[in-house]
């Protein structure tokens, strides 16, 4: 698992399967086409068994040739782990239910072969080099035991949560700016009402103050009276915390430490190993990566 990606300095390249790798998925999926026949009696497979062999033999030759296979087996042995231990687990979520391969590995619940229109290929497609997406719903109020669960299996030193980054906004910038230099709250909030709001990948997203200003005579007005407020400019755009990311798992097979710093945060009232990168920089350096979503209706139902 570590070194899932060989990194270069102009490119990533995707680790080949080992041969273990492969039967130890081939035999995986054997196991769950029996489960699936026996325990959910999908009879649409007794019926017409090689369209789901064929099928099975496509999507499996496609992820072991971008070697994605070390992926599935541990998505499969975490979610297949917890469905064992009673936890509750949605049935799918995204083009991951368009995956025979993920049905029989018990990833998902939703038989691909009986809904022809979902593409397999809006999850692997062959002109992509990226892993596939696959996100997991879990009880909210046992997803912690998954976490513990991979922790127990690849080693604590192995596992981590995914940091969250928060950078600086226009309106926080000038929250922040007004409460050093103690400039009245209601004097801000002329200025926040008239910020202009950009979308992502805007090129002018963190300039967003530094526009209202040159936009509008009140916010300039205010910026006269009280200059310190200034200093909001040039802080918008800039890291302002660093927090847990909300499902992120990562994977290493040699401690986490190796590769970057590790810092301890709270999480449910938990101490929690969380690495010192986001989700993309965890991606370059080659973890692999789970999302474990909390969701609360898993836990009502």
């Amino acid at each position: 698992l570590g070194g899932f990606y060989t990194t270069g300095a102009d490119q990533i390249r995707l680790a080949q399967s080992s041969e273990e790798e492969i039967k130890l998925i081939r035999h995986w999926m054997n196991l769950g086409w029996q489960f699936r026949m026996q325990r959910t009696r999908n009879v649409n497979m007794s019926k017409n068994p090689q369209a789901y062999i064929d099928r099975a033999e496509f999507e499996l030759n496609m992820i072991i040739d971008k070697g994605f296979v070390s992926y599935f087996l541990v998505t499969s042995d975490l979610v297949r782990w917890a469905k064992d231990s009673k936890i509750p687990v949605g049935p799918a979520r995204g083009s991951a239910a368009s995956s025979l391969v993920c049905y029989l590995l018990r990833i998902t619940e939703v038989d691909p072969i009986q809904h022809p229109n979902m593409l397999f290929e809006r999850f692997i497609d062959p002109n992509r080099s990226e892993l596939p997406d696959i996100d997991l719903d879990f009880d909210d109020e046992r997803r912690h035991e998954v976490f513990e669960y991979a922790a127990s299996k690849y080693g604590a030193a192995n596992t981590g949560h995914i940091a969250n980054f928060t950078r600086y906004k226009g309106k926080n910038s000038i929250d922040d700016v007004a409460r050093v230099y103690s400039i009245p709250k209601w004097e801000c909030e002329i200025v926040k009402n008239l910020i202009i709001e950009r979308s992502g990948g805007d090129s002018r997203v963190n300039d967003s103050l530094e526009d209202t200003f040159a936009t509008f005579p009140k916010a300039q007005d205010v910026l006269d009276r009280y200059p310190t407020l200034g200093n909001a400019v040039r802080l918008e755009g800039n890291y302002r915390g660093m927090g847990v990311h909300a499902a992120g798992l990562v994977i290493a097979n040699a401690p986490i430490n190796d590769y970057c710093a590790t810092y301890t945060r709270e999480v449910a009232g938990r101490p929690t190993s969380v690495i010192a990168y986001d989700k993309k920089d965890a991606g370059y350096l080659g973890f692999l990566k789970q999302d474990i979503l909390g969701l609360a209706t898993m836990g009502m139902i």
